[in-house]
């Protein structure tokens, strides 16, 4: 697969289909509608992954990519880490373009349909890293993200980290996380303001939290 460059957005050699690349416009085509808001790469993901190519986590690990959408985010931990990764989504239509993405970057992750509630303790704690890119777009996502980040630290993961662009929700669930589980399983909170030059301009926010 050589798409043409001006369908890609690349970060650090790793490749991310832009809505306009002709594969995805064929998948929209044959699906419908998105359930939730997988239906591009979102800006928020780059500034996570360029944090995660300066802070790199352990080669070989197992991570987790809550809300994966296509998966780009995925990709690049499976490429660039060589990460066991499992992406996962509500909407299973999105394993389609999650497999596309792979195959631009060759490379392999697991796709996992559900829900962020019906993940346990016991199931998160098997990954050491923990990502999310602009999933706390509703007021009810930071209460079921504060509790899937207290079921993670509880179950083990060693390293959470989510990007937003700053929305009224994700505040919220700073605020919850910062007051309610610093020094939660030896926990340590952190937000981050961080931008981004390219391949396109942007300032994003981190909510860090490391054991």
């Amino acid at each position: 697969m050589n798409p043409p460059d001006r369908h890609l957005l690349t970060l650090h050699g790793i490749h991310a289909m832009r809505a306009s690349h002709p594969a995805a416009r064929r998948l929209k085509r044959q699906q419908p509608g998105h359930s939730a808001h997988g239906n591009k790469v979102w800006l928020s993901s780059f500034v996570l992954l360029d944090y995660l190519h300066d802070n790199p986590p352990p080669t070989a690990i197992k991570a987790m990519d809550l809300g994966c959408g296509w998966g780009f985010s995925s990709a690049f931990l499976a490429k660039k880490f060589a990460a066991e990764v499992t992406a996962v989504d509500l909407d299973g239509s999105l394993q389609r373009y999650v497999e596309l993405q792979c195959q631009l970057n060759q490379t392999e992750v697991t796709f996992k349909r559900g829900r962020f509630q019906q993940l346990t303790a016991r199931e998160l704690g098997q990954h050491h890293t923990i990502i999310g890119a602009d999933i706390c777009f509703w007021d009810s996502l930071a209460e079921v993200l504060y509790k899937l980040i207290r079921r993670a630290l509880r179950g083990g993961t060693v390293q959470i980290i989510l990007a937003d662009p700053g929305r009224p929700p994700f505040w919220a669930l700073v605020e919850q996380v910062a007051s309610e589980l610093e020094g939660y399983h030896g926990a340590t909170v952190e937000v981050l303001s961080r931008r981004l030059q390219s391949p396109l301009k942007t300032e994003k926010y981190l909510l860090t939290i490391n054991r």
